[in-house]
């Protein structure tokens, strides 16, 4: 390979590796908005007596709440999977079930 194909090469992969970086930082975003979106939208319901909540079973998605651990400063994707599971959980129990 001569040295400027290698040359163009990595300006090609450097052009990708900032554009995979702005797909990064819009990713993050719109999952950190769309998680808020959804705790706002949990929280709402619970604030408003919008619907009759057993008291039992909210103490136990309170439990399973306080449970969800993560290591922030690493930025694991687990981590904010398992953020996202257990939206994906509360919002099964107070959103989509029926009243």
């Amino acid at each position: 390979m001569s040295k400027g194909r290698k040359t163009d090469a990595a300006a090609l992969l450097a052009e990708e590796l900032s554009g995979l970086r702005a797909l990064v930082e819009e990713t993050a975003r719109q999952c950190e908005l769309n998680m808020k979106a959804r705790i706002d939208e949990l929280l709402h319901i619970l604030e408003s007596h919008a619907r009759p909540l057993d008291p039992v079973a909210v103490e136990k998605l309170a439990r399973k709440v306080s449970r969800v651990r993560g290591k922030p400063q690493r930025g694991r994707a687990k981590d904010l999977k398992r953020i996202h599971d257990i939206l994906d959980d509360l919002d099964r129990r107070l959103v989509d079930e029926p009243a």
